[in-house]
């Protein structure tokens, strides 16, 4: 390979270009990247507003049914349905949860992907 100048070699213009298109492939690669992390991010957090919120309906509904069972006569029937939707908000907050880790997982997956991504620096 023939030298123009030290320590450049003659054809540095095709490298140039490569390392450019590579540098421009990363760039695209880790905005998609940050876009995905950014949805994450959200989903998680709704996820979390909806695991608390199913919380607090299970402790108004747990509430009604200690206030039913204190008055009892009728209150057999109401008690079951308010058993047969605690039994359903459980299985929701169960359901998010399983979301909310597997989330966490991906979440923690795409953040290694983007800290451990090492990015040509243009000065």
């Amino acid at each position: 390979m023939e030298f123009i100048g030290f320590p450049f070699p003659k054809y540095s213009s095709g490298n140039a270009k490569k390392w450019e298109s590579e540098r421009a492939a990363l760039k695209a690669e880790n905005a998609s990247l940050t876009d995905q992390l950014t949805q994450y991010t959200y989903s998680v957090e709704e996820w979390k507003f909806q695991i608390g919120s199913l919380k607090e309906q299970n402790a108004k509904l747990k509430q009604q049914i200690l206030e039913s069972e204190s008055t009892r006569g009728d209150s057999n029937l109401l008690t079951g349905d308010l058993l047969k939707q605690i039994e359903n908000l459980k299985k929701n907050a169960e359901f998010y949860a399983d979301k909310l880790a597997q989330s966490d997982k991906e979440l923690a997956i795409l953040r290694d992907i983007v800290n451990n991504k090492e990015f040509p620096k243009v000065s």
